[in-house]
Formats: structure tokens, C-alpha cells, sequence
């Protein structure tokens, strides 16, 4: 068993023998192809519909906890206490609209990458695994260089994050770019050690929980502040006594409405039997 780069150990078997390592899906073959997946997706392939199934469900929920929870974290007050736990683990859909969009502009991306690459007749994918896989495979086995870069890493994380802070930036996609980064790159070195037989397969999925759960929940402090942030968002409410009010509205459940008042940087509820009108946009005409 190679060593892995949580140990620190650099193994006993001489350096000529660490760089000979055969991925997973090769070792029958003199040259392995690096576009084969079959024997690393084999064990998702052998579970069965209802393991799947709760494995997805488990997922989800734990997910819109943990961005709920921090979207909440970020709200001053027991306002959470008005929401039900159905409400807070419905489909929110601005969420999945915005991840939507996010989808089609990557395949969008990727279709043109790919459309160029075919007429240079050039193999990006292939150039680019091929150059970080023997990177990789070395920082798994000697466990030292591993922690260096991932302190390394996280620091800079934090350094990112603290200069956006100190700059005002709310716009969700740049607040989560260094996230998204971060994450993407920690989840493929253990992607590469389990490809390449040098970690279980529940250390991989261990590792892609993590991933989840922290994205998900930068994304629910992220989410508020972009809401928050944005004029846009705010329209006028008026109540059954003919009042109207400039609010942005954030959340709804069955009694009522999360709202932020602009003008006094508040939160506050209203129930929607109090309700008679929202209009698309400010002032009620």
C-alpha cells in the first residue's frame, strides 16, 4: 500500500518504484488509457436504486442545512423561529435558477473550448491531467509537501476573502470564485489519489462531503449578503390600512415574509394577512 500524504511517511520502496504507480482501471494494460473511468466508477455502478436514492436525499438535506444555517447566522434576532423545518428545507428556487444559469454558461464554455480544440486537433483535458497527476501523485506520497501546500493554500483562501471584505465586494459569484477554487482543487488531489489506488474510496467521498457542506454553507453567508446588497431587489409592500413600504423581500413561509428595510438596515416580519399588494418595483403606483 502506498503511503498516503495524511501520514507523512515516505514508504520503504525506493524512489524509482513511487513514480511507477498504475492507475486503478489499468493495471491489465501495458498503457493505460487516462479517459477510462470504468473501474473507478465500478462501486457506484454495483449500489443499488434505494442506496442511491438515500444517499441523494441525505445529501440534499444536509446541504440546504447548511446553507440555512448560515443565511440565518447572518440575521440578527429569532427570525428563524418563523419558519418550519419544511419551509427551510424546500427547493429555494432563485438558488437553483442562479446555479441553472451558472451550468449553461459552463457547458456553453466548455462546448467552444472543446469545439476549438478539435479543430487543432489538440487534447487539453489529457495535456492538463497529464501535467498535474504526476504533480499530485508525488505530494500523496511524500505526506510533508502535502501540508505545506494546503497551509499555503487555505491562507491564501483566507487572504482573498479578507481583501474582499475590506473592499465591499457582495456579487455572490465573486464572493464564492475563491471557494468554488479552493474546494475544486482539494476534492481533485483526493479525486487523483483514489484514481490511483493510493486512497480508499470512503476518503474520497469523505472529502466530497466536506466540499459540499463548506461551499454550501459560504454559500448561504454569501447568498444574504448579495441579496441584501443589491437595490435591485427591493420593491414596495402595501398593508391592508394603505401604507407602503420600500422593502427587499428574502424569504417566505407559510405565515409571512422575511424582510430588510434599506433605509434602517433592519430585518423584520410580516405576516401576509397583514398584506395587500406587493408591487414589481418601489413606490406603490
Amino acid at each position: 500500500m502506498a503511503p498516503k500524504a495524511y501520514d507523512g511517511e515516505n514508504g520503504d520502496d525506493g524512489g524509482d518504484e513511487e513514480h511507477d504507480i498504475i492507475p486503478r482501471y489499468g493495471r491489465d494494460l501495458v498503457a493505460p488509457d487516462p479517459h477510462s473511468y470504468e473501474a473507478v466508477f465500478a462501486p457506484i455502478r454495483s449500489a443499488g436504486l434505494g442506496e442511491v436514492l438515500t444517499v441523494l436525499t441525505l445529501l440534499y438535506v444536509c446541504t440546504i442545512t447548511a446553507f440555512n444555517a448560515a443565511y440565518f447566522a447572518n440575521v440578527p434576532g429569532s427570525f428563524v423561529e418563523f419558519f418550519s423545518l419544511t419551509g427551510l428545507i424546500q427547493t429555494n428556487l432563485p438558488v437553483i435558477q442562479y446555479f441553472f444559469q451558472m451550468f449553461i454558461t459552463y457547458t456553453l464554455i466548455a462546448t467552444f473550448f472543446g469545439f476549438v480544440a478539435g479543430i487543432m486537433e489538440v487534447d487539453i483535458p489529457g495535456k492538463v491531467h497529464g501535467f498535474l497527476e504526476p504533480i499530485i501523485t508525488d505530494y500523496h506520497i511524500q505526506g510533508h509537501r502535502f501540508w505545506i501546500a494546503f497551509l499555503i493554500a487555505i491562507s491564501l483562501f483566507w487572504i482573498v476573502i479578507a481583501i474582499l471584505d475590506a473592499v465591499g465586494v457582495t456579487n455572490f459569484t465573486v464572493r464564492m470564485l475563491p471557494t468554488f477554487v479552493f474546494q475544486a482543487t482539494l476534492l481533485y488531489f483526493f479525486w487523483v489519489g483514489y484514481k490511483y489506488a493510493m486512497i480508499p474510496a470512503r476518503q474520497l467521498a469523505f472529502a466530497a462531503f466536506v466540499a459540499l457542506f463548506v461551499c454550501s454553507n459560504n454559500a448561504g453567508h454569501a447568498w444574504i449578503g448579495s441579496q441584501i446588497a443589491d437595490p435591485t431587489h427591493i420593491q414596495a409592500i402595501q398593508d391592508k390600512e394603505g401604507n407602503c413600504y420600500d422593502r427587499n423581500i428574502l424569504r417566505n413561509s407559510s405565515s409571512g415574509l422575511l424582510l430588510h428595510n434599506p433605509s434602517l438596515r433592519q430585518f423584520e416580519f410580516r405576516n401576509k394577512d397583514t398584506i395587500k399588494k406587493i408591487f414589481q418595483n418601489r413606490g406603490c403606483v
